[in-house]
């Protein structure tokens, strides 16, 4: 609920007293709010049509007709039909200073013998499903915790490591996976769908800052047609790309200023028929590429432009990053910002295109 209220005053609170969220306001941080309300996976929508027409216990906060009420300024009974509950407009709070924390452990939910986890699904923390988990635009982290309980994230390491960056670490890296072009389908009956793996983790920590996993119900799927609309973007000199994460990170906290975190990146394929998935190819859990890219970002030298000298390596050929990146001018910004690109491996590039490369946006956080 702490999240719902957060949103309530600076979209509706805020504007109603024409004032600005973002003069008293820095950050919001939640953890496993239903920012797009309580959906169960069993029922086709009577349950919730049933509980939001009862109200028992105000359980019809989490619907979206009175879920509009308190998210809608100076409009009290929106009409639902047209309100999405995960839009928070950048006029009310900048969704970039915003951070979901996503629970995708919905086993270990214990509440009314596992009721609410059998009507939510497997695809949810037990509660809140995972799409609706998290405002659009804004930064997340999926981890494998439950809402709430032995095993959920409020007092969990990661939730608390992921807060703490957020709130107060000073570099910001966001990872992109650009200029890619999976293989074409093999005929114009069959239907391909793309799934990516992705996990974080920062040096000096015991834990997976994100992961995204068939395992936890949760890998970015992509179809080939948005896999083609991303390349659209590039080919017009946009930053398209598939965004995989946005990390924070404490270089105050760093060996000497030196920050080092490894991003884990596997590429899937299904491959469907008329709905159906096709089994005759089909290995589980096999994907057509994997591996994990070692970043490590020093203070720059003096008299450089950028914010800092970076290096890398695929460990599959080094446990040690290095590899320096060269840093075009127009990789580093007025600001100091600077656009980090990694080639993949020569095995990526067979799956992912040759053009395929990974972008590291790197800019100071406060």
């Amino acid at each position: 609920m702490g999240g719902l209220i957060c949103r309530c005053l600076v979209q509706k609170f805020y504007p109603d007293n024409s004032a600005s969220a973002a003069k008293d306001i820095d950050k919001i941080f939640t953890f496993g709010t239903p920012h797009g309300g309580i959906e169960f996976n069993l029922g086709g929508g009577i349950i919730e049509r049933v509980r939001d027409l009862i109200g028992a216990n105000n359980s019809d906060d989490f619907g979206p007709k009175r879920m509009a009420e308190y998210l809608t300024p100076n409009k009290k009974g929106a009409k639902a039909k047209k309100f999405d509950p995960r839009e928070l407009p950048e006029e009310a709070f900048d969704p970039d200073c915003v951070f979901c924390i996503v629970g995708t452990n919905a086993h270990d939910y214990e509440v009314a013998m596992g009721l609410s986890r059998t009507l939510v699904g497997p695809q949810s923390d037990g509660l809140v499903q995972i799409e609706n988990a998290s405002v659009y635009r804004s930064h997340r982290a999926y981890i494998h915790r439950s809402h709430s309980g032995r095993y959920g994230m409020v007092n969990s390491e990661e939730g608390y490591q992921n807060l703490q960056r957020f709130l107060f670490g000073d570099v910001k890296v966001k990872a992109v996976l650009c200029d890619f072009a999976p293989g074409p389908k093999d005929d114009e009956d069959t239907e391909i769908t793309y799934q990516f793996e992705v996990q974080i983790a920062v040096r000096g920590l015991p834990i997976l800052m994100h992961e995204r996993s068939f395992d936890h119900f949760c890998p970015v799927s992509l179809n080939a047609e948005q896999c083609a609309e991303q390349m659209k973007k590039g080919e017009k000199g946009k930053k398209g790309g598939l965004p995989l994460f946005t990390s924070f990170l404490m270089q105050k906290f760093a060996q000497g200023g030196t920050m080092r975190y490894v991003l884990r990146l596997a590429v899937f394929c299904q491959k469907f028929k008329e709905g159906f998935l096709m089994f005759s190819d089909h290995i589980e859990r096999l994907p057509l590429w994997s591996d994990r890219v070692i970043l490590e970002l020093a203070p720059a030298p003096p008299g450089s432009e950028a914010l800092f000298s970076a290096r890398y390596s695929w460990v599959s050929q080094n446990l040690e990053p290095v590899t320096p990146v060269e840093l075009d001018a127009a990789d580093v910004k007025d600001d100091g910002q600077m656009d980090v690109f990694i080639d993949l491996p020569s095995r990526a590039h067979e799956v992912l295109g040759e053009k395929a490369r990974l972008r590291f946006e790197t800019s100071d956080w406060d």
